[in-house]
Order: C-alpha cells, then sequence, then structure tokens
C-alpha cells in the first residue's frame, strides 16, 4: 500500500492539533473571571476606600453575587448585599477604624449558570484619626424642663374595723334626756349666778356689820329695860 508523502501528513496533524485545542478553548472561554478590582490584589493604600468594585469578563447574575470583606481580628467591613450592573460588582464598606490587611472574598454566578469565587488582599497604612480614634465631644446639658410628676400609685389599706354597736337607749332614757339638759333660763342665770358671787362678798360684809349693829342696839335696849324693871320694887319699898 503507497505511503502519503511526508509533506501531506504534517499539515494534516497540525491542523488535528488546532481543532483540539480550540475545541478545549470553548468551554474555558464560557466562563466569568476577573477582569480586575478596586482596590486592586496586593495594593497598599494610604486611605481607606469606601467600596470594592470588581469587574468580570461576562454578565454576572445579580441574585447570587456575593462580596466579603474582613479585616484585623476578623472585623466585617462589608455594608449590606452587592450591587450587580452587568459584568460589574460593586459593595460599599463601613468605615475603617485601623490599619492593616484586607481580604476580600466574592463569589459570583456567570452567565452560563457557573460559579466563580476567589480571593485577594490590599493593605491599609493609615486611616482618618477621627475614624481610628473618636475623641468624645462635650455637649452642653440641656436645661432640665418641668415634667408632670408621676401620679402617686394607690397604697393598699389595711380594711378598718367595723363600729362597736352600743346599747339604744329605752324609751324612758330617751324621754329623761331633756329633763336632763338644762333650761334656757338656767343657762342664761347660771352666767349672772357666778358674777353675782364675785360682787355678793363685800355686801355680806356690810349685812356682817349691819347685823351686828342691831344687835348691839338689840342687847342696850335690854340692859335698859332691866335695870328699869329692878327700880321700879325698889321704889315701892320706900314708899
Amino acid at each position: 500500500m503507497p505511503r502519503a508523502p511526508a509533506m501531506l501528513r504534517v499539515p494534516a496533524v497540525a491542523a488535528a492539533a488546532l481543532l483540539a485545542l480550540a475545541a478545549l478553548a470553548v468551554p474555558a472561554a464560557a466562563h466569568a473571571r476577573l477582569l480586575s478590582s478596586d482596590p486592586a490584589g496586593g495594593a497598599t493604600l494610604d486611605q481607606p476606600p469606601e467600596r470594592v468594585t470588581l469587574t468580570f469578563s461576562e454578565q454576572i447574575e445579580a441574585d447570587f453575587a456575593q462580596l466579603q470583606v474582613t479585616g484585623p481580628g476578623d472585623q466585617r467591613l462589608d455594608a449590606g448585599a452587592p450591587e450587580v450592573d452587568g459584568d460589574v460588582v460593586r459593595g460599599d464598606l463601613e468605615p475603617f477604624t485601623q490599619t492593616g490587611t484586607y481580604t476580600v472574598a466574592f463569589r459570583v454566578i456567570s452567565a452560563d449558570g457557573h460559579p466563580v469565587e476567589s480571593t485577594f488582599d490590599f493593605d491599609v497604612s493609615d486611616v482618618p484619626a477621627a475614624a481610628a480614634d473618636p475623641s468624645p465631644t462635650l455637649t452642653q446639658p440641656d436645661e432640665p424642663t418641668a415634667t408632670p410628676s408621676a401620679e402617686p400609685e394607690p397604697t393598699a389599706t389595711a380594711p378598718t374595723a367595723p363600729p362597736t354597736p352600743t346599747a339604744s337607749p329605752t324609751s324612758g332614757e330617751v324621754d329623761a334626756a331633756p329633763a336632763a339638759s338644762p333650761s334656757p333660763s338656767e343657762v342664761d342665770a347660771a352666767p349672772a349666778t357666778a358674777s353675782g358671787e364675785g360682787e355678793g362678798g363685800s355686801g355680806l360684809a356690810g349685812l356682817l356689820l349691819a347685823v351686828a349693829g342691831v344687835g348691839a342696839v338689840i342687847a342696850a335696849v335690854f340692859l335698859a329695860v332691866r335695870r328699869g324693871s329692878r327700880g321700879q320694887p325698889d321704889a315701892q319699898a320706900g314708899d
């Protein structure tokens, strides 16, 4: 059997090799790959970024994009879910409070459904002083405003004992009660009697003197009468 010339076999082998390479390259080109990032991997920044931006080789499924940024001490800096715009993924960051190395981890789904995930680092050499060590600011205290005081809560009080029943007065006692009370005239006369006792002190002394005088007069008259009666028998005896 005649052989093909060597010059014809070489182009055929080369064509087969090119076709094999092309077949392998087509599936690889269908997957999304990261083209660039901001900040770039390995970069050192003199001020912290406000967001991370990732640009891919093809569009990304918006519902499955994940972006996470961690710093020293596993501090999370990513603020919420990332935003997807075609082949660009953006994620806002929280304020940085310290310098050091920060890691960006992402996972996205390309248009053909193939997941792509990877990580890269960047360094921050300086952060604003206010963010690194916020100093407390002195604020003037507000003047106290009058607030209505709370109403006092009712306190439980012990129930009072019922009054002890007293014996009701009999009908005779009820009738005798008005008689025992002083009459209006007696009430009116009571002050006069009390005042009369004060005035009667001097009157009593005068009365005693008058009685003594009358007694003296009576005694004198009695003695005179007695002497007169004795003189009459003597005169009769002389006659």
